[in-house]
């Protein structure tokens, strides 16, 4: 027989999914991808690995960087960079030990130089005596370095205008330089070739190393003479420019330590001009190592 037709005027309720039977709890329509998504999810014991990390952060303190970075690797961390093609990022350290002994930044003003000199100054104090590593300060830029003071391991802080100070500081750093490399001698011709004194490190950083050749023009070449005598005998240069240009060559030559900050001219970049162009102007401690990787400087 023909199949039953509903009488005129009447409709027939469609079947669905979505909605309440009568006297029955409401039934929501799911397709078999979210049974299967919220199965999966439900099983899982952990989530799969990220294939970007997040970006840098905007800001982070040198304490939060000192507790995530690796302690068996050399150096004192400064900053953290990102290296995307390894999906990592991994802590800028300077070790004063060898050829990365001098170090170098460069950087607009208010790009964060002084801020980043201020923060190696800290990770060199910490939990290190005074009896081994002498800071001496020339902050010819916006007066940061004076912060640092109160430091038992800083000898002096000298600022623009103080000439006669800053000819007296580099007497002194030469005579040291000299009175060490005779120790060295002698203890060489003494004991046949063997390991001269155990000296402590000594460091001279200078903030805006170009005003050094504007206010004192006779001190720049004692600053080379440091720069490039001085490592084997324990004394290191570290620097701020607001450009590499503002750096002579032969004392940039032996800066083995280099990190870039914003550039006003990308072009004058070590790194490259393309690389330059990736760093924010209005992000102070945002720069370049020396192989091209963004890094965020940590704040002391």
């Amino acid at each position: 027989t023909a199949p039953a037709t509903p009488p005129p005027g009447t409709l027939l309720r469609p079947l669905s999914l979505v909605g309440a039977a009568e006297g029955g709890p409401a039934v929501t329509a799911r397709n078999d991808l979210q049974v299967l998504v919220q199965a999966v999810a439900e099983t899982a014991a952990s989530q799969a690995r990220m294939i970007w990390l997040p970006p840098l952060p905007a800001s982070l303190t040198l304490a939060a960087l000192r507790a995530s970075a690796a302690e068996a690797e050399p150096g004192v961390a400064l900053a953290l960079a990102d290296y995307p093609e390894h999906q990592d990022m991994k802590a800028v350290r300077y070790d004063h030990r060898g050829a990365g002994g001098n170090a170098g930044i460069a950087g607009t003003p208010r790009s964060g130089k002084s801020t980043l000199l201020q923060t190696l100054v800290l990770a060199l104090t910490q939990g290190i005596s005074p009896a081994e590593r002498q800071f001496y300060c020339l902050d010819l830029g916006g007066g940061g370095l004076f912060e640092l003071a109160g430091l038992p391991h800083v000898g002096a802080v000298i600022g623009r205008g103080e000439t006669e100070a800053a000819e007296r500081l580099f007497r002194e750093l030469r005579a040291l330089l000299d009175e060490r490399a005779g120790q060295r001698q002698a203890a060489t011709a003494g004991n046949g070739g063997a390991a001269g004194p155990a000296w402590p490190d000594v460091f001279l950083v200078v903030d805006n190393v170009g005003q050094l050749r504007q206010s004192a023009p006779d001190l720049e070449p004692e600053l080379i003479e440091l720069a490039t005598a001085g490592l084997p005998f324990r004394l290191h240069v570290v620097i701020s420019a607001n450009r590499w240009f503002d750096i002579r060559p032969q004392l940039l030559d032996a800066l083995g330590s280099r990190w870039e900050l914003h550039l006003a001219d990308p072009s004058e970049s070590l790194a490259g001009r393309q690389a330059a162009s990736r760093v924010p102007a209005g992000q102070p401690g945002r720069g370049l190592t020396r192989d091209g990787h963004l890094f965020q400087a940590a704040l002391p």
